[in-house]
């Protein structure tokens, strides 16, 4: 990939320990690692922290401007939707997921392309069928948050309007669970946070 205008971050690298990108990558593609996306924040692990992906993306030469191509392990999905949907928190506008992942890549020494899930009318039929409709807002969760970005994808592919991902999900739940059964506080109400 040669074009100037599309920059190539690469997700294979999950663990601190992983060294799948040395060991093989899309030429020009830019290694990404955790720590340029997820990090502690109000005790809760794995959070969102918008200044250190901002500082990653300057220090790389990624720019609103540029198409990025998110490239991951089909199997560890979740990995590249949290990304998709932090970029698309800082206003990146032109983003695509790489077709069938790195390892459906290398399998099949092809070129870069984008999606490959269901159909927007497969996923449409999967949202009816739960009553997740176009005019309601939603909010994505899992235990750390970064599973409940794939239905964030799902809904931004749809042209869902009011759609976002509560990051701090269960963990942060527990924790304030935790802390008032200790301290016998009154348990504070905890809103939905929609990310600016």
């Amino acid at each position: 990939m040669n074009d100037p205008n599309v920059r190539i971050l690469d997700r294979q690298d999950i663990f601190p320990k992983d060294d799948f990108y040395s060991k093989g990558h899309i030429p020009n593609s830019i290694r990404m690692p955790t720590s340029a996306i997820k990090g502690m924040k109000v005790d809760v692990q794995e959070m969102l922290i918008l200044k250190d992906l901002v500082k990653f993306l300057e220090e790389k030469g990624v720019s609103p401007d540029d198409h990025i191509v998110l490239v991951g392990w089909s199997k560890r999905l979740p990995a590249t939707t949290h990304v998709f949907w932090a970029l698309d928190v800082l206003g990146y506008k032109k983003m695509s997921i790489l077709d069938g992942g790195i390892d459906k890549w290398k399998a099949e020494n092809r070129q870069v392309t984008k999606k490959e899930f269901k159909s927007a009318k497969e996923i449409q039929a999967i949202f009816a069928s739960k009553g997740l409709t176009p005019d309601k807002h939603l909010s994505f969760t899992s235990v750390r948050g970064c599973f409940g970005t794939v239905d964030y994808f799902a809904a931004r592919l749809l042209n869902y309007p009011n759609v976002s991902v509560y990051d701090g999900a269960w963990i942060e739940e527990i924790n304030a669970t935790t802390l008032w059964k200790q301290d016998r506080h009154p348990r504070p109400r905890h809103q939905l946070r929609t990310p600016k």
